[in-house]
């Protein structure tokens, strides 16, 4: 058997070479601008090759990578909890996209119908060109108006199940003035898809924040599931109240 040691930051190479750079020049969505010396430029490269599911040549870069995803996950969720927990409600919420784009290896402009197993490649493609509908066009239209709009109309209606299977819940606020400093915030959260014990698993997770008017300043936040009852529990008990 073989014993390798966990790298730490400081023992990945510093910079980009051969393959690396290539990487880098030709390949990653976003453009990086840094340095090839910057070790921060590197993991930037890393993180969007993984993100975007490039294969990589050569042992040493594929260890690194190894390192830099196993820990970007943790991180950026770790971020997001501290920003939560501070009440900064723009930048909490950006790190959260940033931690399921890690998660789920794909980028928020892509369709989330790219998390199912099963569609062609050519199908997904055709969709994300329609950039003039948005995710609410599809889940109104009927199983033949999307055949018709990726032009498969076979696979109109798997879509169209697939669509509604994707977790989406309905929320009504109902605020109410108890003093200048107090304010009485209820909601009535009623998951609107179709359960799917091989999908969703025994409970889908969801994240629920009240913000200010300039969603800058969080009020309050709560992590919440709906179950294959399709209830969601929002215990008063489990809200926290930032002052």
């Amino acid at each position: 058997f073989f014993f390798f040691k966990q790298k730490t930051a400081y023992e990945i190479s510093a910079c980009l070479v051969g393959s690396e750079m290539c990487i880098r020049d030709r390949s990653v969505p976003i453009p990086v601008k840094g340095s090839p010396e910057d070790p921060s430029t590197k993991v930037n490269v890393l993180l969007q090759a993984y993100i975007s599911r490039l294969k990589l040549d050569g042992y040493a870069l594929n260890a690194d990578m190894v390192y830099v995803t196993q820990s970007a996950s943790r991180i950026v969720r770790g971020l997001f909890e501290v920003f939560l927990r501070r009440g900064w409600a723009s930048i909490a919420e950006t790190t959260l996209n940033v931690a399921k784009m890690i998660d789920k290896r794909m980028w928020s402009c892509m369709t989330p119908l790219r998390q199912f197993r099963g569609i062609p490649e050519e199908i997904l493609r055709r969709i994300e060109k329609k950039e003039q509908f948005t995710w609410e066009h599809f889940y109104n239209m009927s199983a033949q108006q999307i055949g018709d709009l990726v032009k498969f109309p076979k696979l109109g209606k798997t879509l169209h199940k697939m669509v509604h299977q994707f977790p989406r819940v309905e929320i009504k606020a109902y605020v109410q003035p108890i003093t200048r400093s107090c304010l009485r915030v209820e909601l009535a959260i009623t998951p609107d898809f179709q359960w799917d014990e091989n999908i969703h698993g025994y409970s889908e997770p969801f994240w629920i924040m009240v913000t200010d008017v300039d969603n800058e300043i969080c009020l309050l936040y709560t992590s919440d599931a709906a179950d294959d009852l399709l209830c969601v529990d929002l215990g008063g008990r489990r809200i926290i109240k930032k002052k």
